[in-house]
């Protein structure tokens, strides 16, 4: 996680507010003047900064300097011994927080302020596509009449453009590539297409338009979007998709790939005028079978991809036997070239 550097200065000398033991606040964050940021003596003020930026406090009159409280989900760190007039910490914070600081002086305890410093949840950027990387995903299948389905598969990359965006080749465990994918820059899905596989027809080009935007940056917490996308098919599928999606928390997840740190993302999709035969309305005259996804997706910024999903799938109508219920999928390796 990245690091804020939080320094909190007291300047001793001179009076503040309208008594002489008094002081006032101001604040610059990165270098810059918070020039709506004033606080003297017997008031109190917020200070807003974003993870990895720095913020500096300074008073008039020499002060001491106390934390009054600090949410757990922001953790700092004291970088130096205290003094008289500086109080330096490091903190970070993936999903935000506050720290209350209380503001006393030195000359007379009784005049006091309260400081608010507000910590938003750090902001990821995408990762750039790295030629060759690979990722192997366990995948747990349950379907809707209860047989159960493990297998893997490892994702290649095969080709990195000039802006960004790039293409992905699947294989299965026997090393068999069963389909090849197409991404734009922030890795959302551009196009599917069938290589191999039973009942695969060859060849066969889907294409999501615009995109299937499972990710959008900047990724922080509390973050919110909404997406829609047309997806078909050269042999013939098609279907409409909306999707709702929120950045719900910060938190550890366990994969077999390992511990990482990762933003837990809740993924509602409803897909409408579907034409797969084996669903209510799916028919090719009618084409209006609609099922839904609810996914659950752990997004990992350090690798820049989620590690793992957890899907569960609700169909409209009838409920087609060896279609899939539940479904679990997890980062079980990933390597970058050398």
């Amino acid at each position: 996680m990245c690091l804020l550097g939080l320094v909190i200065a007291g300047c001793g000398g001179g009076g503040g507010g309208d008594d002489d033991n008094g002081f006032d606040l101001t604040a610059t964050v990165d270098g810059k003047s918070v020039d709506s940021f004033h606080v003297s003596d017997g008031q109190s003020g917020t200070l807003n900064v974003n993870s990895g930026q720095e913020a500096v406090l300074k008073s008039s009159a020499g002060v001491t300097w106390t934390v009054q409280s600090a949410d757990p989900a922001v953790a700092y760190t004291q970088v130096k011994d205290p003094t008289d007039t500086v109080l330096d910490y490091t903190l970070s914070s993936a999903q935000g927080g506050n720290i209350v600081l209380s503001v006393a002086s030195k000359e007379d305890g009784n005049l006091k302020a309260t400081v608010t410093v507000v910590v938003a949840p750090q902001q990821y950027a995408p990762k750039d596509a790295v030629l060759g990387a690979t990722s192997t995903y366990a995948v747990s299948d349950v379907y809707v009449n209860s047989t159960v389905q493990s297998s893997t598969y490892t994702r290649e990359t095969t080709v990195v453009n000039p802006d960004g965006s790039y293409t992905s080749d699947s294989r299965n465990s026997s090393n068999v590539v069963t389909d090849t994918y197409t991404a734009n820059a922030d890795g959302n899905r551009l196009s599917r297409t069938y290589v191999s596989g039973s009942g695969v027809v060859p060849g066969n080009v889907c294409t999501y338009t615009p995109s299937r935007e499972y990710l959008s940056f900047p990724m922080y917490v509390g973050k919110s979007w909404t997406s829609t996308w047309e997806y078909a098919c050269a042999a013939g599928y098609h279907e409409s998709a909306s999707l709702n999606a929120t950045v719900l928390n910060a938190e550890k997840v366990i994969v077999p790939a390992g511990t990482f740190d990762a933003l837990r993302v809740q993924l509602d999709t409803v897909l409408t005028n579907s034409n797969d035969g084996n669903l209510t309305g799916g028919s090719t005259l009618t084409g209006q079978a609609t099922y839904r996804i609810a996914t659950i997706g752990w997004y990992a910024p350090s690798l820049g991809q989620y590690v793992k999903f957890q899907r569960d799938y609700t169909y409209t109508g009838a409920q087609p036997n060896l279609y899939i219920r539940n479904e679990v999928e997890q980062l079980q390796s990933q390597q970058q070239p050398r």
